[in-house]
């Protein structure tokens, strides 16, 4: 091929990528305006079932029609209904469940695959498939892979205990997609499959039990390992639900944790477990008491009792960590005093009195503000997190402008704001004042040595002027002279 016909080639190709690119824009930009329209018509916000219903049957609609761009508009909204609609999608499987034959449904699978560049998600891919061209199993595949994906982006339990069936269905042509999605959610998906694995179905509960396993979550013990208060709260509520036995000592070993939502959530099990637990409520309140409880409780009450004794045990652990570090802060040892805070405050985070700890933190930061700027401005942040309303919040934000004034300085700004604002913060602030009444210095001192310079050469220029005046006069006279001989 010679070389102008290359060229030319080169050019049509060249072309057809810039054509492709405006194409792929105007594409992208019909989706903005179509999304911006489902959710102007409120389908991206409804808030209740009844909201929901006519808004997904309309987008499922849209998600198998032959317009492209409403395709992917459609799959987008889905993806923003939120948890009220999880009913309403696990019906749709449901009912896409006794579709096409499987055969049909991996062919289309293949396809999307095949053009999603080997990833596992291959949404995006069939979305860009020609209903027309796909086969009967395009709008059955469609729809599934979407509510998939939907569904594991709410991700709570819920959610994802509606994705087992999915798991399975068409002979397992969705597995993969199904796992791909829980794989994505990661630790996020225990308490779903925990919920699933109590399953009337037993190829489901098989499934889910398979599934825990590859996230490492075999027993309930393992279920709670975790560092997410949040995933932490869903499996002990999740356990309550399922009544299960095996986990109820582990959901004990939460009634009194420091964290009040992993707390809330081990009492809200234990009251979903009712009489099952009472046993266990009975050994706990003997073993915490001194005397078994009185056989003729109830559990509920039982339950309350001991919840009761626990908090009662618990603040008093905490009243004694303030009470040493109230001493230590009297004592001027604040670093020590703001150590036995921070324990507090870590194991009770909604303590309500918070603000009584204020000023140990305050005197800390200011301690600090010679060595260590940035410790200093942590322990501010933090005293005026515990009160920011309170009597020293002013002189918290002084002393934090103050800090902020002296960064700008270490940069080489001198900048008179974060200083003025300090001031009218907390008129009592001397170091603000120091640094204002400096900056002010430096500025009539600079103006001085200009004043100086500018007589300096003033008179500089004066002499060299008469130099130059004397000198031309000499000039003349020598020059008359010469003439008037």
């Amino acid at each position: 091929m010679d070389a102008s016909r290359r060229r030319s080639i080169g050019g049509v190709s060249g072309r057809a990528r810039a054509c492709a690119s405006v194409l792929s824009l105007i594409a992208s930009a019909f989706l903005r305006v179509a999304s911006a329209r489902a959710d102007d018509a409120g389908l991206a916000k409804a808030r209740d079932a009844s909201d929901v219903r006519p808004a997904l049957h309309t987008l499922i609609d849209e998600l198998v029609g032959a317009d492209r761009t409403m395709r992917r508009a459609a799959a987008h909204t889905i993806d923003t209904l939120g948890d009220s609609a999880i009913p309403l999608m696990t019906e749709e499987l449901a009912r896409q469940r006794p579709g096409h034959p499987p055969k049909e449904i991996q062919a289309v699978l293949e396809r999307a695959r095949a053009r999603a560049d080997a990833s596992d998600d291959c949404l995006d891919a069939a979305l860009e498939l020609a209903p027309e061209t796909s086969g009967g199993g395009y709008a059955q595949t469609i729809v599934t892979l979407t509510l998939v994906h939907a569904l594991a982006r709410i991700g709570t339990p819920e959610a994802v205990a509606a994705l087992a069936p999915v798991a399975l269905d068409a002979r397992g042509a969705f597995a993969s997609d199904v796992t791909y999605q829980l794989a994505a959610l990661g630790e996020r998906a225990t308490a779903g499959l925990v919920l699933m694995s109590h399953a009337r179905s037993v190829a489901a509960k098989k499934w889910a039990v398979s599934e825990l396993e590859a996230l490492g979550k075999r027993t309930p013990g393992d279920a709670v390992q975790t560092k997410s208060k949040e995933i932490l709260a869903d499996v002990l509520l999740v356990y309550g639900t399922t009544q299960d036995a095996d986990a109820l000592p582990v959901v004990m070993s939460f009634v009194n944790a420091d964290r009040r939502l992993v707390r809330d959530a081990a009492r809200e099990s234990l009251a979903r477990y009712g009489d099952l637990a009472a046993p266990k409520l009975r050994e706990s309140f003997g073993l915490l008491n001194g005397e078994p409880a009185p056989t003729d409780w109830p559990t509920a009450w039982l339950r309350g009792k001991l919840f009761e004794a626990l908090d009662r045990v618990r603040l008093e652990d905490v009243d004694a960590h303030v009470r040493r570090g109230q001493q230590l802060a009297a004592d001027g040892r604040y670093r020590e005093a703001v150590a036995d805070f921070d324990d507090v405050l870590a194991r009770q985070p909604d303590w309500s009195h918070k603000a009584e700890l204020v000023p140990a933190y305050v005197f800390y930061a200011q301690s600090e503000m010679a060595s260590d700027r940035a410790h200093a401005e942590q322990l501010f942040e933090r005293a005026l997190a515990l009160d920011p309303d309170g009597p020293r919040a002013s002189q918290i934000r002084s002393e934090l402008a103050l800090l902020a004034g002296e960064a700008l300085e270490a940069r080489g700004v001198t900048d008179e704001g974060p200083y003025r604002l300090a001031l009218e913060l907390d008129p009592a602030n001397a170091e603000a004042a120091g640094k204002l009444a400096r900056i002010g210095d430096e500025r009539r001192l600079r103006k001085k040595r200009w004043e100086r310079r500018e007589i300096e050469g003033g008179a500089g220029l004066l002499v060299v002027s008469a130099v130059i005046l004397f000198a031309g006069a000499g000039r003349r006279r020598r020059a008359r002279d010469k003439s008037g001989r």
